[in-house]
């Protein structure tokens, strides 16, 4: 993982006067995850968004992650925006937060789409390292990104080696599926152990069930 992208991840942030970060902790205090996916104590499955977004971005832009530090909060969203795609000769494209739609990352973080003229991609990005999803998000980075829609694919998926078939995560729990002696997920059409994983990160593991869920 860049050091950039792991710094971004676990840079520490101001903290609301109502966050309840005082209770449960901030992400900025967790250790990064060594794996792109893993499991955790409670057998729950996560895709680590340091790993996603290093294999997702690009290049950081340094001249556009500075400008964008310094104006992001002192504008509001349309004076933000207006004079983001002024300096730069950019066009806004929309934005988003991984909070307002289904995935299995282990950390959120809102973005922004801008393109050039030559439809280049850029996203700007703000990762989530508070507690309530609320606030606690960092300064923007703007970063080159090849095939943004990618940000989308966040999800785990189950695939069959010998098959080669690819499952959602909520086909487990129908007959095509049993759990073997040892807890591991097994495809009953060859009797093989699945793997659950992501194609952004290019990382799978062998699916076990346990107390969490998928």
């Amino acid at each position: 993982m860049r050091r950039t992208i792991r710094n971004l991840i676990r840079k520490p942030v101001s903290h609301n006067i109502v966050d309840s970060g005082m209770v449960y902790g901030y992400i900025h205090e967790h250790k990064v995850p060594k794996s792109p996916i893993y499991r955790d104590p409670f057998g729950y499955y996560y895709i680590s968004l340091g790993h996603f977004l290093d294999a997702l971005l690009g290049r950081l832009s340094s001249r556009y992650t500075q400008y964008a530090q310094e104006i992001y909060y002192s504008f509001d969203r349309d004076e933000f925006i207006r004079l983001f795609e002024e300096k730069f000769g950019l066009h806004y494209r929309g934005a988003d937060n991984t909070y307002n739609f289904d995935n299995d990352l282990d950390q959120g973080f809102n973005f922004e789409l801008f393109v050039n003229d030559k439809d280049d991609e850029y996203l700007l990005i703000r990762t989530h390292n508070g507690c309530d999803i609320r606030w606690g998000y960092t300064e923007p980075y703007v970063f080159h990104v090849y095939e943004a829609e990618r940000v989308y694919y966040c999800s785990l998926e189950v695939y069959c080696p010998v098959c080669c078939m690819t499952f959602s995560k909520y086909d487990i729990d129908s007959d095509d599926f049993k759990e073997d002696s040892q807890g591991f997920v097994v495809h009953n059409t060859c009797g093989t152990r699945v793997l659950i994983g992501n194609d952004v990160v290019e990382d799978y593991l062998e699916l076990r069930l346990g107390d969490g869920e998928i």
